[in-house]
């Protein structure tokens, strides 16, 4: 697997359209969740990433009144078995998709996890931090409640401190 990006998405550009299959194996656009905010976190069952997935679901529980949607893409070559015993598909209120082929490391431009993409409700990347991208951090959370309140995001993300290589177990 070449695992060197051929796209680098940046801020303000359209988010390139990718479709995925969801956990049940029905595809998945991007393109479905226009006309509306999208936070898009990709992490992986074999990294501590996966520890976010429960911090997810409060946090959208906790601003659910708000415009936003969230999308959490696994990046797991082993398929949806791998990632089951992490999520709590009955009481998760996003979708979960798995990409097996490693699709949107060479679209988005990564080579790392997790990550995280803040597209607004006409495709367009508002927000991107390749690495070390986690809800739990004081610093991100601020981030994703400028984003789903409205407000001008004013946190712009350092190199991140850790990078995890996709494929790395």
């Amino acid at each position: 697997m070449d695992s060197t990006p051929t796209q680098t998405v940046q801020v303000g550009d359209k988010a390139p359209e990718f479709v995925l299959p969801s956990l049940d194996g029905d595809p998945v656009r991007l393109q479905d969740y226009l006309g509306t905010k999208l936070v898009l976190f990709i992490w992986a069952s074999w990294w501590a990433c996966r520890s976010q997935l429960p911090v997810w679901q409060h946090f959208y529980e906790a601003n659910k009144s708000k415009d936003f949607k969230i999308l959490t893409v696994s990046m797991d070559a082993q398929g949806p078995e791998k990632i089951l015993p992490y999520v709590d598909i009955e009481n998760s209120s996003y979708q979960i998709l798995i990409d097996q082929e490693n699709r949107l490391g060479p679209l988005l431009g990564f080579r790392a996890i997790p990550n995280g993409f803040l597209i607004d409700e006409i495709g367009i990347v508002k927000y991107k931090q390749l690495g070390n991208f986690d809800v739990r951090k004081p610093e991100t959370l601020a981030i994703l409640q400028q984003w789903i309140d409205g407000t001008k995001l004013s946190y712009s993300p350092s190199k991140p401190s850790l990078e995890i290589p996709i494929g790395d177990a």
